[in-house]
């Protein structure tokens, strides 16, 4: 790896894991494929190889994995590796809170709340936040509180 630049190593790295993820014998049961693949994709997202990450976690939310679609609707949201797209960011946030996770239904209620992609929508944007909040998702409770304390979307 000497005399390579830190997007080659990165690269590198991240194909190292794929052949270590996915060479063990693979499991009849697609929940176990999904995870890996969610697992794959997290790795991914935290060295930085956000195509690739997208490609992994895509797979998983596929399969239903709630983190991984939360995964998916970050890297949209946050333009990473792909045009910034708060529409596409918001149905996969949306997917993530049918399954009731709790930071997918934080992400729905703070895209209504700025209005990335949508237009801006402070009832829509309390009521998301309420739901993520009773489960105990803090940030969720913070900005719900500093909305009741400001009097905004009641």
């Amino acid at each position: 790896m000497e005399g390579m630049n830190y997007w080659e190593k990165l690269r590198v790295n991240c194909s190292v894991l794929r052949l270590v993820m996915f060479s063990k014998k693979k499991s009849s049961r697609e929940n176990s494929d999904t995870k890996r693949a969610c697992e794959m994709g997290t790795a991914c997202y935290k060295m930085g190889d956000y195509e690739n990450a997208l490609i992994y976690l895509h797979r998983a939310a596929i399969g239903g994995n709630a983190m991984a679609i939360c995964g998916v609707g970050m890297i949209y949201i946050k333009g990473l590796g792909v045009e910034q797209d708060g529409k596409k960011a918001l149905y996969w946030f949306r997917k993530g809170a049918k399954l009731k996770d709790s930071q997918s239904q934080y992400m729905v209620g703070m895209i209504y709340y700025d209005g990335i992609g949508v237009k801006q929508n402070l009832k829509r944007a309390a009521r998301w936040l309420h739901k993520s909040a009773l489960q105990g998702f803090s940030m969720a409770q913070f900005k719900l509180g500093y909305m009741y304390e400001k009097g905004i979307g009641f």
